[in-house]
């Protein structure tokens, strides 16, 4: 495992104690792994819905709702 040197604010620092103090973590490095795991899973999944909601989008392009909803049960009926 690889060491990253940060500085946080002190009013951060208090924060992440006062999780280490709850028992919410063991510990301020474990506080901190957690949180960029979480950075790291919530802009992945942005990223997959930014794709995804292009993807419908270019889909979508001049069609009106009533035609989706025909299209999509037209689609339904075929699988």
């Amino acid at each position: 495992m690889e060491s990253l040197q940060i500085r946080l604010t002190p009013q951060v620092i208090k924060k992440v104690d006062e999780l280490v103090e709850q028992g919410v973590y063991s510990n301020r490095n474990e506080a901190v792994r957690d949180a960029v795991r979480r950075l790291v899973f919530n802009y992945e999944a942005l990223s997959h819905t930014k794709v995804l909601r292009e993807e419908i989008s270019s889909k979508l392009k001049g069609k009106s709702a009533s035609k989706l909803i025909k299209d999509a049960r037209e689609e339904e009926d075929r699988i």
